[in-house]
C-alpha cells in the first residue's frame, strides 16, 4: 500500500534546488552561494530535497568530503534542513530519511553544524546525537526604532567618531586581504594575552579561498573603518534575504584604542534596522580562557541576546567503522578523565568535524 506520509531524499541540481529557497525557513549557511564557495577540488556540493507527496517540505545544502580510505566520505552541512514552518516531527523524519540515504549511497558518517539554524528548539532523532552552542542574535522586529545599545559600546562609538574614524562597505579582494591581516593580528594579542591558540576559521573550509568565492557570490559584505587612511578593522558579514551574519573579525591595537569594532558594529545594525532587516547573529564567541568574556560583553552591548543552536551527528554507517559506535555511545556517559580524553581524541581521528 502506498504511505501517503512516507518523505523521499532527492539529490538535486544546485540552481533548480535555490530557485525556492526563500520558501523556507533557511539559515544563511543553507544557501546556495555558502555551499558553492566551500566546496573544492577535495569536496563536492550536494543539494537535498526532502519530498512528501510531490512537494518538497525541506531543503539542506552541505558539501561530501573525501576523508580517505579509512575515514571513507562523509557528508557535511553547515546548518540542519530548512522546512517551510517548523515542525519536530518533520524536522526529525527529514533527519532519518537523510541517514537512510547517507547509508545507501555509502558515506560514512553525517555531521550537521548548529550555525545560523533558525528554529532553536530541540530534536532527538533516532541515529543522531546531538551537540549545541550559543550565538548571539539581534532581532530587529521588535526594536521599533531604537537598538538598546550599551553605554560603554556607545562611549567608543563616539571615540571613533570623534577621531575622524569613517564606515565603509566593500567587497574588494583588497580589504580581504587586509582583513586576514588583520586576523593574525588578532590572533598573535589573543595568544599573548590569554595563552592560547585559537582557530579563527572555524569551519570546514572556511580559508582565503573560499572567502574570496562568498564575495565574488554577492552574499558577503566587508564592513571596515577607515582612520587616516589606514584600515585598521574589519569584519566579514554575510547577507541574504535581510539576515546578517557576523562570519570573521580582524582588528589591530589602534582600532582597539580607538573603539573602531563599535563603530562598524552601530553601523551594520542601524542600517539594518533603517532596511527593515530580520536579524544580525553575531556568531560565536570562544571560551573564557580564550577571551570570551569580553567578546560576550561586547555582542550583548549590541542588544544581542544568547540562544542556544543544536546540530545532529550521525554515528559511523557502514562497516567497519560502525564496530567504533558503542564505544563512542558509551564514552559520551562516562566522565572527563586522561583515559577516557585518550578514547575520545582516538575516536576524532576517524572524524572530519567534531
Amino acid at each position: 500500500m502506498y504511505n501517503s506520509n512516507k518523505i523521499i531524499t532527492q539529490v538535486v541540481d544546485g540552481k533548480i534546488w535555490n530557485k525556492d529557497y526563500e520558501l523556507f525557513e533557511a539559515g544563511l549557511f543553507n544557501s546556495y552561494e555558502w555551499v558553492e564557495s566551500i566546496s573544492n577540488q577535495n569536496t563536492t556540493p550536494i543539494f537535498l530535497n526532502f519530498i512528501r507527496n510531490n512537494e518538497v517540505i525541506g531543503k539542506i545544502g552541505g558539501v561530501v568530503i573525501s576523508a580517505g580510505r579509512i575515514k571513507g566520505n562523509q557528508i557535511y552541512f553547515t546548518s540542519g534542513p530548512a522546512l517551510k514552518k517548523w515542525d519536530n516531527i518533520i524536522f526529525e523524519q527529514c533527519l532519518l530519511e537523510l541517514y537512510k540515504f547517507s547509508k545507501k549511497k555509502g558515506y560514512s558518517r553525517i555531521h550537521i553544524r548548529p550555525f545560523d539554524q533558525p528554529v532553536h528548539e530541540i530534536a532527538a532523532p533516532k541515529h543522531f546525537f546531538g551537540t549545541s552552542c550559543e550565538e548571539f542574535l539581534v532581532t530587529y522586529h521588535d526594536k521599533m526604532d531604537k537598538i538598546d545599545f550599551g553605554s560603554n559600546f556607545i562611549r567608543n562609538v563616539k571615540k571613533a567618531q570623534k577621531a575622524g574614524a569613517t564606515f565603509h562597505r566593500d567587497q574588494s579582494p583588497e580589504v580581504l586581504t587586509r582583513m586576514l591581516e588583520l586576523i593574525d593580528e588578532t590572533q598573535k594579542t589573543r595568544i599573548e594575552k590569554y595563552g592560547k591558540a585559537y582557530n579563527p576559521m572555524y569551519m570546514v573550509n572556511l580559508n582565503q579561498e573560499s572567502l574570496r568565492k562568498i564575495l565574488e557570490s554577492g552574499m558577503g559584505v566587508l564592513n571596515y573603518t577607515l582612520l587616516n587612511g589606514q584600515i585598521n578593522s574589519v569584519l566579514f558579514s554575510l547577507e541574504k534575504n535581510k539576515k546578517i551574519y557576523f562570519l570573521l573579525m580582524g582588528s589591530d591595537e589602534t582600532a582597539y584604542n580607538f573603539g573602531l569594532p563599535s563603530l562598524i558594529g552601530y553601523n551594520i545594525s542601524t542600517n539594518a534596522l533603517a532596511q527593515g532587516y530580520t536579524y544580525y547573529n553575531l556568531g560565536l564567541i570562544p571560551s573564557a580562557e580564550e577571551g570570551g568574556q569580553g567578546l560576550k560583553r561586547f555582542k550583548e552591548s549590541q542588544g544581542a541576546n544568547v540562544v542556544i543552536r543544536h546540530g545532529y551527528y550521525s554515528y559511523y554507517l557502514n562497516f567497519p567503522l560502525n564496530t567504533l559506535n558503542p564505544l563512542i555511545k558509551m564514552s559520551k556517559k562516562l566522565p572527563k578523565n586522561k583515559l577516557v580524553n585518550f578514547f575520545r581524541k582516538a575516536y576524532k581521528l576517524f572524524s572530519v568535524h567534531n
